[in-house]
């Protein structure tokens, strides 16, 4: 399954967890995930953190990727062209 990317938002407490546990900033994951774009996720409904699409992303210099997102609105499902990350780090 791939998603469509037009529009991809960031909250801020997510930002202040990338930064301070991920080491990433705003523009590093802009710069991670295409967009606008499709990639491809696979659903999981995950016990703890509840459901979201999942990406693995592979750069060209092979390094690894993992980025969360639900979408916005959520009822919109796989259908959604905008995107809230959830969370995202290095594999």
């Amino acid at each position: 399954m791939a998603i469509s990317i037009i529009d991809l938002h960031l909250k801020p407490g997510a930002l202040a967890k990338l930064a301070g546990k991920h080491h990433l900033s705003e523009d590093d994951v802009r710069e991670l995930i295409p967009w606008p774009a499709r990639i491809p996720v696979a659903f999981d409904d995950d016990p703890r953190h509840g459901p979201r699409w999942v990406a693995l992303i592979r750069l060209s210099g092979g390094e690894e990727f993992f980025a969360a997102l639900t979408p916005r609105p959520e009822y919109d499902g796989e259908r959604a062209t905008s995107w809230e990350l959830i969370t995202a780090y290095w594999l």
